[in-house]
């Protein structure tokens, strides 16, 4: 590859120097098919172009990795590195400089306002870059690459670095979030916490955890009489740009919404909008998706094209079909075009159009196969292949099933994973998170005496059903002394202001009224008793 991207531009059309650069290509080219798949050749121009672009300590770090990771006498097979290994490797050390720049920070706010001297022993004693802060082991590590923190799920980790008073946003020390000097945001919805705290609900706990069990499992068995073959179209994809991809897309009418997986969007560099849809499957299995785009289609055979609205998400479905099909001894008709001319072999799905244009892509025309249960579909897109597929007449390695069980049918085990938790789960886990449990104390004497004159004298009114609670008196009312006298005298005093203000004494007289009416007071009975 490096000699290939080192080849001078060619300054005339010669023959000799064409001829050369044809040789060059070629010779570099069959090296490398001869040592990988096409796949992993294109990962790794990818990969290429993307690592000269580095700086040189980052990109002698990655070549450290991959000599350690994919040293080829340690592996069974060929495994080469891709760029999913290397974002992972770029985010770790985003996560690690997050971390720098925060113990930097630190040290110089320490630098302009210094602590005073009694205290510079301890400040030494609890230098950040010595042990990690999440585990306390030594030497630092960033959290990607601390296991105890790894094995958590994102709730577990968020209440650690609560109790650890760290930053949510870089998980560094001696700050908080708000005034955090890292510029870097959550991967996932870009908001002001860090990646490992994200939560997805609803969506696979893989997400969250990558370390995490499996919590449900269903496995279906299933007799069938071959290989279901799925209809699958080869389209071209544009972007607003009018940048294009191949891609395979499938076919669904049992479909309510169109999807594109991840990897497309990325590579078109699509335009998103946000809108969460639950995509419910079979057996309620739910899958949560909050992103849409819009992409146009145009197929590679006919003039047909189109725009669609679709929900990205990672992945769509498994390869289809599951094995090779062998269809030598099928007879295709010759004025025809398929639209899917690698149906036969498994591979991805890129695209999902679902029934709301399914049915719009159908044309008059249906051909079926003789001696198989399939047939051709005219579509807009070209022919399509859709059916089941005879059997192999040997049985492949990877199939299911022994010549003594199962003598005269082919049976297929699919194993379903679910990592997405319950209902109950989750409601579990937040009621833990909200409810305050308050530990129980022991009352005083004034508190049990409060709680036992409630408990004796609250009623119920008949009327307005309203509670009535009688307020308690903190000490005996003997305590207040002789206050006749004083009373008398404001009451006087109150009397000769009416006398002076007679619309006062009307507005006085019809609270007093209104009080007494709706038994808030009760006139007692002349004496001197309690004077």
């Amino acid at each position: 590859m490096q000699q290939i991207c080192d080849i001078p531009p060619l300054s005339s059309a010669t023959v000799p120097a064409l001829r050369n650069f044809i040789d060059i290509v070629n010779v570099n080219l069959r090296a490398m098919q001869s040592l990988a798949t096409a796949q992993q050749i294109g990962d790794g121009i990818l990969l290429y172009l993307v690592s000269k672009k580095l700086d040189a300590p980052t990109l002698t770090r990655w070549e450290e990795e991959v000599s350690a990771k994919w040293n080829p006498s340690q592996l069974s097979q060929l495994r080469m590195p891709t760029w999913a290994d290397l974002a992972t490797f770029l985010e770790s050390r985003c996560q690690t400089f997050n971390m720098l720049e925060a113990t930097q920070c630190v040290k110089t706010l320490s630098t302009k306002k210094p602590l005073p001297k009694k205290n510079q022993h301890a400040f030494v004693t609890t230098a950040a870059t010595t042990k990690c802060v999440l585990c306390d082991a030594s030497p630092y590590h960033s959290p990607f690459n601390c296991e105890p923190f790894m094995k958590m799920d994102p709730v577990e980790r968020y209440l650690r670095a609560k109790r650890l008073h760290l930053c949510l946003n870089c998980l560094g020390r001696n700050h908080y979030s708000s005034a955090c000097p890292s510029l870097r945001r959550c991967q996932h919805c870009k908001v002001s916490h860090h990646t490992l705290l994200h939560r997805t609900y609803g969506e696979d706990k893989s997400a969250n955890n990558k370390n995490a069990d499996s919590k449900q499992t269903a496995l279906q068995a299933v007799k069938c009489t071959g290989e279901v073959i799925l209809a699958t179209a080869l389209v071209r994809l544009f972007n607003s740009a009018g940048s294009s991809v191949i891609a395979r897309v499938l076919l669904d009418s049992g479909s309510q919404l169109n999807f594109v997986t991840e990897h497309i969007a990325q590579h078109l560099r699509l335009p998103r909008s946000k809108r969460s849809i639950e995509v419910i499957g079979i057996g309620t299995a739910t899958k949560k998706t909050q992103q849409m785009c819009s992409v146009e289609l145009k197929s590679l055979h006919t003039a047909f094209a189109t725009s669609i609205e679709a929900m990205i998400l990672p992945s769509i479905t498994s390869h289809q079909p599951a094995n090779h099909i062998n269809f030598d001894s099928w007879k295709f008709p010759r004025n025809i075009t398929l639209a899917d001319s690698t149906f036969h072999k498994p591979g991805g799905i890129d695209c999902l159009i679902g029934a709301g244009m399914f049915f719009d892509l159908l044309l008059v025309g249906q051909i079926k196969l003789p001696n198989t249960s399939s047939v051709l579909q005219k579509t807009k897109l070209g022919w399509i292949v859709s059916g089941i597929a005879p059997p192999l007449s040997s049985s492949s390695p990877s199939s299911l099933h022994t010549a003594s069980s199962l003598p005269f049918s082919l049976y297929k085990s699919f194993i379903a994973v679910s990592n997405h938790p319950q209902l109950d789960h989750l409601l579990e886990k937040f009621w833990t998170l909200e409810s305050y449990n308050e530990s129980s104390r022991f009352l005083s004497a004034e508190e049990r005496a409060c709680e036992k004159f409630f408990e004796a004298t609250t009623t119920r009114c008949p009327v307005t059903n309203k509670f009535i609670v009688r307020l308690p008196l903190k000490e005996d009312p003997q305590t207040l002394g002789h206050s006749y006298e004083t009373a008398l005298k404001r009451l006087l005093g109150l009397e000769y202001k009416f006398a002076r203000n007679p619309s006062l004494l009307k507005q006085y007289s019809e609270f007093m009224g209104e009080y007494e009416s709706m038994k808030h007071m009760t006139e007692l009975e002349s004496n001197t008793k309690g004077r």
